[in-house]
């Protein structure tokens, strides 16, 4: 498992297909090892239940979204603002306490109005300040900050619910697996998406015109890049929906 994480971030860092290759074998011999094993790592029987599979699909790209996000933002801000990195901290500072502060906020949330409502919102603020985000380049700075502000109380409010939901459709005796691997995967997802991001604007595949509020040439890869990430929340909130929508909620009480 450690040398299919590896090769996986070494392949998306350097794109040598020799990485790419030593990834599949070394994930097909990890999957025949706990088919085999009496007490594997990770129990085969996890990926049976197709609402953990699409949980982890769902932590994968959100984690991995948020976490890109925090990379580019400060390299925008340099670039098309000139802002030095004492004033960048300033811009993202009040998101980060935002997050320390609804943390609590989502965790009795959650109690009160259940995990699948705190998920959702979470999903759509994250969404929203992404919209803003790639819609705000060039505009006012703090228009970016607060829009910041907004991703950082969704990831809070989603990663505090996705948990919850998580731990609700897996029996008692794979809870502590099931979200062991649940968190290295959404961990994992921050260092693969965050290394694809960078290879994308390392080569600006993504500097043309495609956002219909963005007209300078300079914020072309910036706009683009935050509004595909946005559109990559959209569909995981698609995805959730789909999964965890009232027509699974009695499967999801059967499991439980």
């Amino acid at each position: 498992m450690g040398i299919v994480i590896s090769t996986l971030i070494l392949f998306t860092t350097e794109g040598n297909w020799i990485y790419l290759g030593i990834v599949l074998i070394a994930l097909t011999l990890f999957i025949v090892h706990i088919r085999r094993a009496k007490e594997p790592f990770v129990e085969p029987a996890l990926f049976t239940n197709s609402l953990y599979r699409n949980g982890l699909i769902i932590g994968f790209l959100i984690f991995g979204t948020v976490m890109s996000v925090m990379f580019v933002i400060p390299l925008m801000l340099s670039n098309i603002y000139g802002l030095d990195t004492e004033h960048i901290g300033l811009i993202m500072f009040p998101g980060a306490i935002s997050a320390v502060v609804f943390g609590k906020i989502a965790g009795n949330m959650t109690v009160k109005r259940g995990s699948h409502y705190v998920v959702y919102l979470g999903l759509i603020l994250i969404a929203a300040s992404l919209l803003l985000q790639s819609s705000a380049i060039g505009l006012w700075v703090w228009y970016i900050g607060t829009a910041l502000i907004l991703m950082y109380i969704g990831f809070s409010f989603m990663q505090t619910a996705l948990t919850e939901s998580i731990t609700q459709i897996l029996p008692v005796h794979q809870i502590g697996v099931g979200m062991g691997f649940f968190n290295m995967t959404s961990t994992i997802s921050g260092a693969v998406v965050t290394a694809l991001v960078a290879k994308v604007m390392e080569k600006e595949l993504l500097a043309f015109p495609l956002h219909p509020l963005i007209s300078d040439s300079h914020a072309y890869l910036y706009g683009n890049l935050i509004l595909i990430l946005c559109l990559v929340v959209i569909a995981s909130t698609l995805l959730y929906f789909a999964s965890f929508g009232k027509k699974n909620q009695q499967l999801v009480k059967e499991l439980v």
